[in-house]
């Protein structure tokens, strides 16, 4: 258990034994539940009252009943009536003479007509041998009444006051219990996924561990989840692009490392083997462009890049004045029709750069005599920018057309070029707040749509 656990349950036990005591004090100051003792005090007043009540008026047989119905009752009152003769007044005390009033109480005899509002303050003192005695006198003897006195353990004086106040306290430390393990738990079941996370288990997931809950602490299992998988995503997504960089290198260097053997053995070769030794350069060069591009292009990206007010049809319109050279070879045509104006702030470069991977995939793959079509309109109120390029090349399967955004992925291994044009372009699009789809055309080929926002 950490400290977490025991501040929160020091809390919440400290509130509600507070509530206890509270109510504890109050019922000792109103005395809403009497004591004990204080109780059978009133049980022996008004059996006193009754029994003297029935001897005033000679009823010893009523009075004998009366007590025997007293022993029947749980506790029990045990009282005995025995008459004697009557004598002077000093031989029969009445209740004014008995010692358990002296203590501020009327020096008047109770009577059958007098009106008992309370039970005397004073406590009922037997005697010695723990009996209470009273006379009554009657108009033909003198009637004498013993109650033996219950007799109250320590445990029975204090047990109707104490006990609870202790089940009160017993029932908050198990409930404070119970609800500081509820809130902390899910916490150290975090705490103990986060250390799973920076060991570089990315697999761990706590929602199912938090069982059915449905607070707060449940929403933060769920978004601990969310950002397990995405962490596992992006790790297995850097040993992918650790393993395609590296095969992507190899072979280059491979091919370099023949034309030096080579060389070796026969230096004469060197004007041959020269040009394709520069190409090879020349790959290598572009390959590590693209991935330090790549690479500068991560999550962060959006606030380290440098923006500038351009016109981004401006930059379309060079795009396609360069691809239209390319495409001429080909016998492929391309045509714009669209918004002839929007003004933004971006990174100039990184946008060109992502339109133009779209436009020579789409001359690299648009067959000999086709044409190209590319179109611009603004959505959003004239907030944002959809450029469309489509173009009549082969057919690309449905389940592989979210894969050619994957870094160093070809759909055709003898496809040239490294499988990274178009994963540039749909970061560099998303680090300005765009997107960046595509969609298979029915006759073949593909539609890559790129939405650019407007910025200030």
């Amino acid at each position: 258990m950490g400290r977490t656990f025991w501040h929160s349950f020091l809390t919440i036990w400290l509130t509600m034994a507070g509530a206890i005591a509270i109510i504890a004090a109050a019922n000792a100051y109103l005395r809403v539940l009497p004591p004990k003792d204080s109780f059978i005090d009133s049980r022996e007043f008004y059996t006193m009252e009754a029994l003297n009540a029935y001897l005033r008026r000679d009823q010893i047989d009523e009075a004998r009943a009366y007590t025997a119905m007293l022993a029947r009752l749980t506790p029990p009152i045990r009282a005995r009536v025995t008459p004697g003769p009557l004598g002077g007044p000093q031989d029969c005390k009445t209740w004014a003479d008995h010692p358990f009033f002296n203590g501020g109480q009327s020096d008047k005899p109770l009577s059958t007509s007098d009106e008992i509002d309370a039970p005397p303050h004073p406590p009922i003192r037997p005697d010695k041998d723990g009996v209470v005695r009273l006379d009554a006198r009657g108009e033909r003897a003198c009637y004498h009444i013993e109650i033996q006195k219950e007799r109250l353990s320590y445990f029975d004086r204090y047990a109707p006051a104490v006990l609870p106040i202790i089940a009160g306290l017993m029932a908050s430390v198990i409930s404070s219990f119970l609800l500081a393990s509820y809130l902390v738990a899910p916490i150290m079941k975090l705490r103990g996924g986060l250390k799973t996370l920076a060991g570089g288990d990315f697999r761990v997931r706590i929602g199912r561990q938090l069982g059915r809950r449905r607070d707060e602490l449940a929403t933060l299992g769920k978004d601990f989840d969310v950002t397990a998988a995405k962490l596992e995503e992006m790790d297995a997504a850097q040993k992918r692009l650790f393993h395609d960089v590296s095969h992507e290198l190899r072979s280059p260097l491979s091919r370099l490392q023949a034309a030096v053997g080579l060389l070796r053995k026969n230096p004469a070769r060197l004007e041959a083997l020269l040009p394709r030794m520069e190409r090879e350069i020349k790959r290598q060069d572009g390959l590590v462009e693209e991935i330090l591009t790549l690479a500068r292009l991560g999550p962060n990206a959006a606030a380290s890049l440098e923006r500038e007010t351009i016109d981004v049809i401006d930059l379309v319109a060079a795009i396609i004045d360069d691809a239209a050279f390319e495409a001429q070879a080909k016998s492929v045509g391309m045509d714009y029709a669209g918004a002839q104006s929007f003004v933004t702030r971006v990174n100039g470069e990184l946008i060109y750069r992502a339109i133009e991977n779209v436009a020579r995939n789409a001359v690299k793959y648009s067959p000999p005599g086709s044409r190209i079509r590319i179109s611009s309109s603004l959505g959003s109120g004239g907030e944002t920018l959809d450029l469309a390029i489509r173009n009549p090349g082969p057919v690309v399967p449905q389940e592989d057309i979210e894969k050619i955004f994957h870094p160093f992925t070809r759909l055709q291994e003898s496809e040239s070029g490294y499988g990274l044009g178009l994963a540039i372009t749909r970061r560099a699009v998303e680090a300005h707040g765009g997107s960046v789809e595509a969609l298979a055309n029915p006759e073949g080929g593909l539609t890559v749509t790129i939405v650019i926002p407007r910025l200030d």
